[in-house]
């Protein structure tokens, strides 16, 4: 799954454009809701090292925040991870890599109806 694609979802469904908060992670991109301002999503690359991974690689990820049980049942796939620096109950790493875009937009979606409450 590319990011470009991701950005484009969310532009197409929800007219949110990524924002890039960190200058020292100019590529981190953080996705989040225009009214109340929660973030909802974020996209980095991360040394899969960090990722609790035997390589050092560069691995493109989604951060999303979930419920618990959700976070819990997509983590006995291979392609999702414990988050990375974000509380690993309510925020789960999907490697962009491994997943495809009708779970990565399904993700968003549920996400997004979550805080828009």
């Amino acid at each position: 799954m590319e990011r470009a694609a991701i950005f484009q979802y969310v532009e197409d469904q929800y007219g949110i454009q990524p924002e890039y908060l960190w200058s020292k992670y100019p590529s981190y991109a953080v996705l989040r809701q225009p009214q109340n301002h929660k973030w909802f999503a974020i996209l980095m690359d991360v040394s899969a090292d960090k990722l609790g991974l035997l390589t050092k690689q560069s691995v493109p990820i989604m951060v999303i925040k979930l419920e618990p049980e959700t976070v819990e049942s997509l983590q006995a796939d291979p392609a999702f991870l414990p988050a990375y620096h974000m509380n690993k109950n309510h925020w789960v790493s999907a490697r962009l890599d491994k997943i495809g875009a009708k779970e990565s937009y399904q993700l968003l979606e549920h996400r997004y109806t979550l805080i828009s409450g």
